[in-house]
């Protein structure tokens, strides 16, 4: 009996964990599977599909005019093929190699699309005028739509103010202070990413093949302005990085750090608005995302909307060659001096030490408002603030009266670096509509550390009519009229047709001097 109880017990434990096998394999616990039944994954390619494919990259790249061929200082590798399921497309990236000792370099690839016409198949690489329409033709099961959005914010012309091209300073390298790391690519970004969107991005990696991880420390002091921090490590869609957003400078600038290892971001910098000081920690160099090695993409962009702008000039305090800017042999094709780039590459240099010490002074400054009271109901023109800053350690650097009357924040004073100041603002000239208005203060002390939140925060209501505005210039029907201030006001002067080219043409409005 008991031969028989055993016997009954094994079947039914046999039935149990077929029938689990079979119900998991079939997909009846749709995405679920057990820790000990392997994930399945996605059919290799064939082996003559796969050397078509690299045919076609490889004779689109020899097809190229000398003169915009990419490849010639570094080869490349074709790498991370895949076939759409209808078999009509393929996506393919072209990773940098050094020629010298084979290995890849730790940088961000390009990537090829390729068609099949129904006889061979058709490479469209970066820089190819088609190559954007051809990334938004791939379907979704190759390229899903915010992948996309990464290969086309990166690899599209993005046209900014031209006040995004200035140079901004300031900076450290962003690792930390006495330790030397490897730059791969700065300029030379225009290789695979032939928009210039990242003409001025920075990747830096360890020595040694394959690189290691590294800590990553604030190249200048900011507010997180977004943080991905929970995708896995060695994930080849999705990046982790961490967007540090700086008001200091005219426009404001949004740091990029890019290829974070997965939850390195400490918790405290996951929330938008938390401040970070130059030298604090934010998180540790790994390869996620496009990337073929463990290494920090860093670049500074002045686009609000997007983790990924269009990159700008910058120098680092610490870096002795080029007023300031990195630069490798590799970088030199690839320098520019033309209307947008104004590039400087007199001397090139692989490692570079970081002085990227983290300030002692680490408190933010703080302050107030004092009038107006909250509250207070406006029947004129004009309101007088009032307010004040402290910072017991590095001093006050600036402090500005700042108010949201249509959902923006725009500064309403001039700068003051007092610890107690005053301004008058006229809301008629700021065209300011009747209503609920907010007042705040944006204070930075001397290490550039800013104050959280909104000091001095208050609610105020304009319940006034402002007078008509007067029209001093009035253009005739032949005419137009020009203001030195914003919204028709200030002097101003009416031009007829014709050429007008002299600083006496402008009469009081001045030369230069039009918005």
């Amino acid at each position: 009996m008991k031969i028989k109880t055993g016997i009954i017990v094994f079947l039914i434990v046999l039935f149990v964990i077929i029938s689990t096998l079979l119900i998991t394999q079939s997909g009846f616990f749709k995405g679920v599977y057990p820790p000990f039944f392997p994930t399945p994954t996605v059919p290799e390619i064939p082996e003559d599909i796969s050397s078509q494919i690299e045919a076609a990259i490889r004779d689109a790249i020899s097809a190229q005019e000398e003169d915009t061929l990419v490849y010639l200082l570094y080869e490349n590798q074709i790498d991370n093929l895949k076939v759409s399921q209808d078999g009509e497309w393929a996506t393919a990236w072209l990773n940098p190699v050094d020629p010298e000792s084979g290995h890849i370099i730790p940088a961000e690839p390009g990537l090829v699309v390729l068609k099949y016409d129904g006889k061979s198949w058709q490479a469209t690489l970066p820089g190819d005028p088609e190559w954007s329409s051809m990334v938004l033709a791939v379907p979704d099961d190759l390229l899903p739509q915010d992948v996309k959005i990464y290969w086309l914010e990166t690899g599209m012309v993005q046209i900014e103010d031209a006040a995004a091209y200035g140079l901004f300073g300031g900076y450290y390298l962003p690792w930390a202070g006495g330790e030397s790391l490897y730059l791969t690519q700065s300029v030379k970004h225009d290789a695979y990413t032939p928009s210039g969107n990242a003409h001025y991005a920075f990747d830096f990696a360890k020595g040694g093949y394959p690189s290691g991880m590294f800590d990553i420390y604030a190249a200048k002091g900011g507010i997180v302005h977004r943080a991905v921090w929970s995708n896995s490590n060695g994930n080849s869609m999705y990046a982790n990085f961490i967007v540090l957003e700086d008001t200091s400078t005219e426009p404001a600038t949004y740091q990029l750090y890019l290829h974070l290892a997965k939850d390195s971001i400490p918790p405290e910098l996951r929330v938008k608005g938390a401040f970070v000081a130059q030298g604090q920690f934010i998180g540790i160099a790994d390869d996620t995302g496009v990337s073929t090695g463990n290494h920090l993409h860093f670049h500074v962009h002045t686009n609000p909307d997007s983790y990924w702008g269009r990159s700008v000039d910058i120098t680092f305090e610490d870096v002795d060659i080029n007023g300031g800017r990195p630069r490798i042999s590799g970088d030199l094709r690839y320098c520019k001096n033309d209307a947008v780039f104004q590039d400087i590459c007199d001397d090139t240099r692989y490692s570079y030490i970081s002085a990227n010490y983290m300030n002692p002074d680490t408190e933010p400054p703080s302050g107030d408002i004092v009038i107006p009271p909250h509250s207070t109901v406006l029947a004129s023109d004009t309101i007088r603030m009032e307010g004040w800053a402290s910072d017991s350690d590095s001093g006050i650097k600036s402090a500005q009266f700042i108010a949201n009357f249509d959902g923006e924040w725009r500064p309403v004073s001039d700068i003051f670096t007092t610890s107690q100041f005053s301004a008058d603002w006229d809301l008629c000239e700021n065209q300011v509509p009747d209503g609920p208005i907010s007042l705040a203060l944006e204070i930075r002390d001397n290490v550039n550390n800013q104050a959280s939140g909104l000091p001095g925060l208050r609610h105020i209501i304009k319940d006034y009519d402002c007078p008509p505005q007067l029209q001093t210039c009035v253009p005739a029907d032949d005419e137009i009229a020009l203001f030195a201030g914003p919204d028709y006001r200030g002097e101003c002067v009416t031009l007829g047709m014709g050429s007008h080219t002299t600083p006496e043409t402008w009469g009081n409005l001045g030369n230069n001097n039009a918005e």
